[in-house]
């Protein structure tokens, strides 16, 4: 699964994205409005959507998996990196 967020702290549709642990870790937060499902057996690769030139960049981030067990779904999920680059092996 190809995921594309921001990874500022800003609220955007009821969900905010924060950077722990320089990088290796992303806490997505609800904090409010429509939740959506969630597919927590999929590992993920990550691009940072950056805004603050004149035009969107994307950025790689690398290969991430949801850790079910540091997780309360209805309020925040947990990332860790798993990869750095999505050839490489594991």
């Amino acid at each position: 699964m190809v995921w594309m967020i921001h990874i500022d702290g800003k609220e955007r549709n009821g969900w905010r994205n924060l950077w722990l642990d320089h990088g290796d870790i992303i806490r997505e937060e609800h904090i409010g409005g429509n939740k959506m499902p969630h597919e927590s057996n999929r590992d993920r690769i990550v691009f940072e959507i950056d805004d603050t030139s004149t035009s969107r960049k994307y950025i790689f981030c690398g290969l991430y998996h949801y850790l079910q067990n540091e997780s309360e779904p209805n309020n925040f999920r947990i990332y860790a990196k798993i990869k750095d680059s999505y050839n490489e092996e594991k």
